[in-house]
């Protein structure tokens, strides 16, 4: 959380996000950084975000943030734990190929 305070830090990470030109992102572990980094992908042209969180309230409130901000239907918000995925074969992996990957 403490990132999101770090103005130099954002810049660095918008940088990278916008010189990646991501078409599809999957963001692992969501959390409080995955409104910020989805809202950045989509404005670098990604067509769509998926974003794994295993808390059940994160992922509410990531939901309602961004769409409140209008991206909700380029940003996917799925609740799942993908440490709990057995013989470490992840539903990221299977069900949604990405180019990039923010953990």
């Amino acid at each position: 959380f403490r990132a999101l305070h770090n103005a130099s830090l954002l810049s660095f990470l918008s940088s990278a996000i916008h010189a990646a030109a991501p078409k599809t992102v999957l963001d692992l572990g969501s959390g409080h950084s995955a409104c910020w980094a989805s809202m950045v992908a989509c404005k670098a042209g990604a067509t769509r975000v998926v974003c794994y969180e295993a808390m059940r309230v994160r992922a509410e409130v990531l939901r309602k943030v961004l769409a409140s901000n209008g991206m909700e239907r380029k940003v996917a918000v799925i609740r799942c734990d993908i440490a709990d995925q057995e013989g470490g074969a992840s539903p990221p992996q299977r069900d949604h190929p990405a180019d990039t990957l923010i953990v």
